[in-house]
């Protein structure tokens, strides 16, 4: 707000005709709306990055806490199956003891 406020100021005070060219138009302005149209531009692309940064970190961290409960449910399966494996193992080690 402060900072809005100083370029309002400074526009004010700075208020005389600038030539102004862009591509192939050319045209006199108040120095005052440059400054103020350039200082709005510049606001609203700061805030339409930061919003986009907003959404991509929410739209990252909803994506890791899937990815960990994933990863969570892997390791569950994993030890699951490393549980059977060994039972069979067991059953398979006593069914041949008792075959000898």
């Amino acid at each position: 707000m402060i900072l809005a406020a100083f370029v309002v100021v400074f526009s004010v005070q700075n208020a005389g005709l600038v030539t102004i060219n862009f591509a192939i138009w050319q045209g006199q302005v108040s120095l005052a709306v440059v400054l103020i149209s350039t200082f709005i531009l510049g606001a609203l692309v700061g805030v339409s990055y930061y919003a986009y940064t907003i959404s991509k970190s929410k739209k990252m961290k909803k994506l890791k806490d899937t990815l960990k409960q994933q990863n969570d449910y892997n390791k569950v399966l994993i030890e699951e199956k490393e549980e059977k494996v060994k039972k069979e193992k067991k059953e398979s080690n006593k069914d041949n003891s008792t075959v000898k």
